[in-house]
């Protein structure tokens, strides 16, 4: 079996078009900020706020992962998608502890694996699964995943 599980369209929208459109929006909303603000004590919260958002979007969206399930018994192939650099590694079945969804931000549904032993991307990988219309609820590739490793450990 040799199945995609993420959307790598999504993937790359949300970490290149998104983010080629916020950084405009970044740059326009400072530019009000200066016109609009009274002093510079103003004009500098809403400089950190602006930017603290933007910050906390991109950290974000840079975390995401392209993930596969590669065969049925070997485990996921997770892969960056960044632009600075493309690693693929193989996470084994076993060393899986839980998958889960984020329901913080329904539209992209953003899903978790937690390792119980850290790889090179982290212990916590995030993807943005299939898109689903109308999506209420957990999104299924989290109880298909979740049963494939009950089953296997």
């Amino acid at each position: 079996m040799h199945r995609k599980v993420s959307s790598i369209t999504l993937t790359d929208f949300y970490q290149t078009g998104f983010v080629l459109f916020l950084f405009p929006l970044f740059l326009i909303l400072i530019s009000i900020n200066i016109q609009i603000s009274k002093n510079w004590f103003e004009f500098i919260s809403y400089l950190l706020a602006f930017s603290t958002i933007f910050i906390v979007i991109i950290n974000l969206l840079f975390k995401l992962k392209k993930v596969e399930v590669v065969d049925e018994n070997k485990g996921l192939i997770i892969q960056t998608t960044s632009w600075f650099s493309r690693k693929r590694i193989l996470i084994p079945w076993e060393n899986i502890q839980n998958v889960s969804q984020v329901f913080l931000m329904n539209n992209p549904e953003i899903v978790t694996i937690e390792l119980k032993i850290p790889c090179d991307f982290g212990r916590k990988i995030r993807f943005i699964p299939v898109f689903r219309f109308l999506s209420f609820g957990e999104h299924p590739i989290v109880e298909e995943l979740n049963q494939k490793i009950n089953q296997l450990n």
